[in-house]
């Protein structure tokens, strides 16, 4: 999916656009099943972060079935994308053995991971600085496959 943003006005826009979307694999629970990989991010440890949010290495994975809303952030200073403008993550749910890869091409100025019940969403924040006039472009691609 590729999205442009127009300043149209005659003063200078400044905002962080929230990329995301409400992720699941075939319906199921949120559990230890599902691990979400993101290579360009520190360590997170594997202690329990939030709700039943819990670190997994460079990523993310649930201690248990919770229904409840839980997320982590994590800020600019602790992603270090290897790609200029390229913020790269994977869903996998090792019961199904479905995996999606997410590729967003923004300049990334900080991510939350929000869950709950069966449902993942990754928002990666998109810095953008607009003079009148001046547009911005990105791209955002999914991949659905096996794991």
């Amino acid at each position: 999916m590729q999205i442009t943003v127009k300043n149209e006005g005659e003063k200078p826009v400044s905002i962080r656009e929230y990329c995301h979307n409400f992720l699941t694999i075939n319906s199921m629970a949120l559990g230890p099943d599902y691990k979400i990989r993101m290579d360009s991010i520190k360590d997170m440890g594997k202690d329990v972060l939030n709700g039943q949010i819990k670190g997994d290495g460079h990523g993310f994975t649930f201690a248990q079935y919770s229904p409840s809303p839980a997320s982590v952030k994590v800020p600019l200073e602790e992603i270090q994308t290897g790609k200029p403008n390229i913020f790269e993550w994977s869903m996998i749910n090792e019961a199904s053995g479905a995996r999606i890869d997410v590729k967003d091409e923004i300049d990334i100025c900080g991510m939350t991971m929000w869950c709950a019940d069966h449902i993942i969403s990754v928002e990666a924040f998109h810095k953008l600085e607009l003079a009148p006039g001046q547009s911005n472009t990105w791209q955002r691609t999914w991949i659905f496959d096996n794991i």
